[in-house]
């Protein structure tokens, strides 16, 4: 295993993640899901033998993969990520997010922030974050896990960076971008106090990280997330419609425990009155829908 992918599985064991290497990639397991830890341009094709073992060692219900960026054809009705290769640079942006952007460089400054910074400042934009989602049910990370998680960082500052936006000295927004060999930048966690979104706190994150990371020698990509299965997000329209992001596709793959195999496959054809029962349906045979594309 290389340098970089030892640093993340040192990551994640901090973070109680259950993780292990297999041919040379770095898998964990998160709630029910396997799947790889690493950039999104390898192929981490498994076979049988392999899915079974990832799931004997790691738990869990299933494990997907996905074989490499854009070795799809299908589009936004299959599985994708968006990714930005050439940072567009304010002149380039549509006028109306040019004013946005300018405004926003204006009232905030975006910068790194340390693990020790962001345990002590952090939570409390995080979990200001959640007030907008009121009527869905989301995960909220309680304030122990979240500091466990910031300072787990430390000493793993040159794969993971955290940043802070910040208005008139107060951390307004927060986000973590991890690197990854090849050159790939994957930024996750983007959360803002909405007590601060009018001045344009999202758009102050969206375009210094995004130029930041594409004017790094060696940096090939910024990614700012894949196609959600269990809700809609709107993070990365956003990023589409703003920043001159591109659906990217991704051939994705899954295996399931024995037992739940059959279940799926067998009740797929009921699969629109079953997802009605519950969202985590919906995304299940969703994602037997993405497999049986491949």
């Amino acid at each position: 295993m290389s340098a970089s992918l030892d640093q993340f599985q040192e990551l994640l064991r901090r973070r109680n993640t259950p993780c292990m290497q297999l041919e040379g990639a770095l898998w964990a397991r998160y709630g029910q899901m396997i799947v790889p830890e690493g950039p999104l341009h390898q192929d981490y094709h498994l076979d049988p033998a392999q899915a079974k073992h990832l799931l004997q060692s790691l738990g869990g219900m299933m494990v997907r993969w996905t074989h490499g960026l854009g070795r799809a054809e299908t589009g936004e009705e299959g599985m994708y990520a968006v990714t930005c290769s050439k940072a567009p640079g304010i002149a380039n942006l549509p006028s109306s997010v040019r004013r946005e952007v300018r405004r926003a460089l204006e009232h905030c400054e975006t910068r790194r922030m340390s693990p020790a910074e962001m345990v002590e400042r952090g939570y409390a934009c995080y979990l200001s974050a959640y007030e907008r989602y009121r009527s869905v049910s989301v995960e909220v990370m309680s304030e122990d896990t979240f500091r466990k998680n910031m300072a787990a960082v430390e000493g793993l500052e040159d794969v993971v960076h955290l940043w802070g936006v910040f208005v008139e000295g107060n951390l307004a927004g927060i986000g973590t971008a991890y690197l990854y060999e090849g050159g790939e930048v994957h930024f996750s966690m983007a959360k803002f106090d909405p007590a601060y979104l009018k001045k344009h706190t999202s758009a102050a994150m969206s375009h210094v990280h995004t130029e930041h990371y594409l004017a790094q020698p060696g940096v090939t990509r910024v990614v700012s997330g894949m196609r959600s299965l269990l809700h809609a997000t709107q993070a990365n329209d956003y990023q589409v419609r703003k920043f001159r992001y591109e659906i990217t596709p991704l051939r994705s793959e899954v295996a399931y425990r024995p037992f739940l195999g059959p279940l799926v496959k067998g009740s797929y054809p009921f699969r629109s009155l079953l997802s009605r029962l519950d969202p985590r349906l919906g995304a299940l045979y969703e994602q037997e829908r993405l497999t049986r594309m491949s």
